[in-house]
C-alpha cells in the first residue's frame, strides 16, 4: 500500500501516554499510527505517531484491518 499525492495512510492505535509520560486520554480517539506517506512529503515517516483532524479521514478495510487516509495538511501533531 502506498499513499499518493499529499495524502498520508494512518493506522489507528490506542495511546495512554507518550515516551515522556504526557497522558494523552483526551486525544487518543485521533491518534494514528503513520503506514505509508507519499514521496512529496518530508516531515513524517513510517512508524510516526501523530494526531489528526477526525473529521477529514477516509476509512478503509484492506486485508482485514481497518486504515485511515488523510491529507498531510490535516495532520495536528507529530508525537
Amino acid at each position: 500500500m502506498k499513499a499518493i499525492n499529499n495524502n498520508v495512510i494512518l493506522e489507528k492505535i490506542s495511546v495512554e501516554s507518550t515516551m515522556s509520560g504526557i497522558i494523552l486520554n483526551s486525544v487518543s480517539k485521533n491518534t494514528a499510527r503513520v503506514v505509508s506517506c507519499s514521496d512529496s512529503i518530508s516531515v513524517l515517516k513510517t512508524g510516526d505517531i501523530v494526531v489528526y483532524d477526525t473529521n477529514k479521514v477516509i476509512e478503509f478495510e484492506h486485508e482485514g484491518k481497518k486504515f485511515l487516509v488523510i491529507d498531510i495538511n490535516n495532520i495536528l501533531v507529530v508525537l
